[in-house]
C-alpha cells in the first residue's frame, strides 16, 4: 500500500535560510509569508488537510465613520459632506441619533500545521482511500502502464 503524499510536503528552496525544506515547514517561520511564497503555494497550503486555521485575535484599525440611527430603527451611513460641528437640520429630519465609530476590529486568522498524530491519521485514511481506488491484484506501476496503453489506443 502506497502512503499518501500531500502537495504541502513538497520540498522548496528557502531564500532566507538557504536550504531545502517542506512547504509545510514555512508556516512556523517568523518571516512567513516570504518571497518564496506565491499564490499557487498559498492555495496548496490552504487546501491541504494537514493545515488548520486558527484565530489569532483582532487587528485594530482606526477609521472614523458616521452612522445615522433612524427613527424606524435602521442605520444609514452619513453623507460625505455631513459636519458634526455644524449639522444641516434638513439632513437630520428622520435621524434619532448620530453615531461616531472610531475603531474597526478586523479578524486575523493564521494557518497552523496540524499535530503529527493527526497528520498520521489523515495520511493513513487517505492512503487507504487510494488503495481502494486501485484495482485489486494489479501493482500501481503496472496499472499506470495499463492506463497509458488505454490512452494510446483511444
Amino acid at each position: 500500500m502506497a502512503l499518501y503524499k500531500d502537495p504541502s510536503e513538497q520540498a522548496i528552496h528557502c531564500p532566507d535560510r538557504g536550504y531545502q525544506k517542506p512547504l509545510l515547514g514555512c508556516l512556523a517561520c517568523k518571516k512567513f509569508p516570504c518571497a518564496a511564497m506565491n499564490d499557487e503555494r498559498m492555495t496548496v497550503l490552504e487546501r491541504s488537510p494537514f493545515v488548520q486555521t486558527e484565530f489569532n485575535g483582532f487587528l485594530t484599525r482606526r477609521k472614523k465613520v458616521l452612522l445615522f440611527h433612524m427613527t424606524d430603527g435602521s442605520y444609514k451611513e452619513a453623507p460625505r459632506g455631513f459636519d458634526v460641528d455644524k449639522p444641516d437640520l434638513g439632513m437630520l429630519e428622520d435621524v434619532e441619533e448620530v453615531l461616531v465609530v472610531g475603531k474597526v476590529l478586523v479578524k486575523q486568522i493564521r494557518l497552523v500545521p496540524r499535530p503529527k498524530e493527526e497528520r498520521a491519521q489523515i495520511r493513513t485514511a487517505m492512503s487507504e482511500g487510494l488503495a481502494a481506488q486501485q484495482k485489486p491484484g494489479i501493482e500501481p506501476k503496472k496499472q499506470a502502464m495499463k492506463n497509458q496503453r488505454k490512452r494510446k489506443v483511444a
